[in-house]
């Protein structure tokens, strides 16, 4: 039985053309189909229109500085793409960021993660090939797991959502006070069900970035504290208790 592939949304500046060709014809080689979506450039957001949503005095409390304006701007991207999800009951969804490398195995591994039999709210499929799983929910492929990874999962290049997943984030993470990867993939605080396929699918290149401050992940103290919460998270939520209650 051939497994079906989730809707592929690819994020994307429409100022960075050299990335979108690449993506585009990445995803046309491994013959998917997709949808390009304009990210919300940063740079060119009145912040003031904001509001509310925007909490520069939580991020500066957090982790001693500011969010650029191409943090805030990924942040939103990600957002308006999850409420697309809730508002067009899309069941589930790839989605990429233009700077993602996509691996052979990219397309059968994905498909492979959407279907398995436990209730997800999102699975990540790129990492660093450092982090390794320390917990397995189940196996997928002869070569791939579902798993927990022992490090904090970074980075919003290539993840799948459901639509179950997508409310819960925009439920908890509305507000814009840190990037967006360190509040999405915070499961010990929002409660999402969020795993990885591994091993990892999909790499990020090295190219240049607007995105990320100098200072982007010394978190301090704050930094200390969410990864306590995650181990007592983690401790009292054993794959296996959560394998038994889906």
């Amino acid at each position: 039985m051939t497994l079906q592939l989730p809707p592929i949304f690819c994020i994307s500046l429409a100022r960075d053309v050299g990335r979108r060709s690449r993506m585009i014809s990445r995803l046309d080689e491994i013959g998917v189909n997709y949808e390009i979506i304009n990210a919300v450039d940063g740079r060119e957001l009145d912040l003031s229109t904001l509001g509310n949503q925007l909490r520069q005095d939580i991020a500066y409390r957090k982790y001693k500085r500011h969010l650029t304006a191409g943090e805030i701007g990924c942040y939103l991207s990600h957002l308006n793409l999850l409420e697309r999800i809730v508002a067009e009951n899309i069941p589930a969804a790839i989605v990429i960021e233009d700077d993602a490398l996509l691996g052979a195995d990219f397309a059968a591994v994905a498909a492979a993660a959407a279907d398995i039999p436990y209730e997800w709210d999102m699975i990540v499929l790129h990492e660093n090939n450092k982090n390794r799983p320390k917990e397995i929910l189940c196996k997928i492929r002869p070569s791939h797991v579902v798993a927990r990874m022992k490090k904090r999962t970074w980075c919003t290049t290539c993840y799948l959502v459901s639509r179950a997943g997508a409310q819960k984030l925009l439920k908890n993470y509305w507000e814009v006070y840190a990037p967006v990867d360190a509040v999405f993939q915070s499961y010990w605080n929002s409660g999402i069900k969020l795993y990885s396929a591994y091993p990892f699918v999909v790499v990020q290149d090295n190219s240049p970035t607007n995105i990320l401050d100098r200072n982007h992940g010394k978190e301090g103290l704050y930094g200390r504290i969410e990864s306590i919460k995650r181990k007592i998270y983690d401790f009292r939520n054993p794959l296996s208790r959560e394998r038994k209650a889906q």
